[in-house]
């Protein structure tokens, strides 16, 4: 018969590492956006004079572009992070191994990007950057489809409709990525506006969840 005092004291103990993966997830992800922030152009310290903030965006838009996407990204996938632990009632090794991948491919990007700026005209560097965000997505969604089979790492009571949803708000961002793979090798324009299209492959994410919802209880 299971000791439910050594029960209960694994789960306290499951618990507190979910707490330090937690932390250290959000410390990681609030490092690497206060970098891309101070990548950002810096009109007071450049050598160039702009004539108004018109001028400053012409002169510097295209060296704003790229940590821009890379910015909004990383607040996606934090947020993503956020919501996908939000379920989890407790982490385990191999979960935890998941997540700490991620994190090596979040501190990865910074490393594409220092390349970037050492060579802008390097197409490899820009298909390496859409590599990186769609293996930090995949490993994202390995990792909540790990935590929610049989429930392992999640409470009783998250329904399979629930779970599918989540699924589908983890899914956009890497099929971006892999989207924009191939344009990378075109060059640094067609690169940066292949990310627009996230909004359509969205759309058509939740449009394929909803019928996918549509036809269970018919095949039931």
């Amino acid at each position: 018969m299971p000791d439910p005092i050594a029960a209960e004291l694994k789960a306290a103990k499951e618990r507190r590492h979910l707490d330090r993966l937690e932390t250290l997830i959000d410390s990681i992800y609030a490092l690497v956006i206060v970098f891309l922030v101070a990548q950002f152009p810096n009109p007071l310290g450049s050598e160039a004079q702009y004539s108004s903030f018109l001028h400053f965006i012409r002169v510097e838009g295209g060296d704003l572009v790229a940590p821009l996407i890379g910015l909004v990204l990383m607040v996606i996938y934090w947020l993503q992070n956020n919501l996908l632990f939000g379920y989890l009632e407790r982490t385990d090794n191999r979960h935890a191994i998941l997540s700490l991948s991620q994190l090596f491919f979040v501190l990865f990007y910074l490393y594409t990007s220092d390349l970037l700026d050492a060579f802008p005209e390097t197409k490899t560097i820009l298909a390496m950057q859409s590599v990186t965000f769609a293996i930090m997505g995949i490993l994202a969604v390995w990792g909540w489809l790990y935590a929610t089979r049989d429930r392992r790492l999640t409470g009783p009571d998250l329904d399979e409709e629930q779970v599918r949803v989540v699924t589908a708000k983890t899914l956009p961002e890497p099929i971006t990525a892999l989207i924009t793979l191939p344009f990378a090798f075109v060059g640094a324009t067609a690169w940066n506006l292949s990310w627009l299209v996230a909004p359509l492959v969205v759309i058509l994410v939740v449009r394929r969840r909803r019928q996918k919802g549509e036809r269970a209880p018919s095949a039931g």
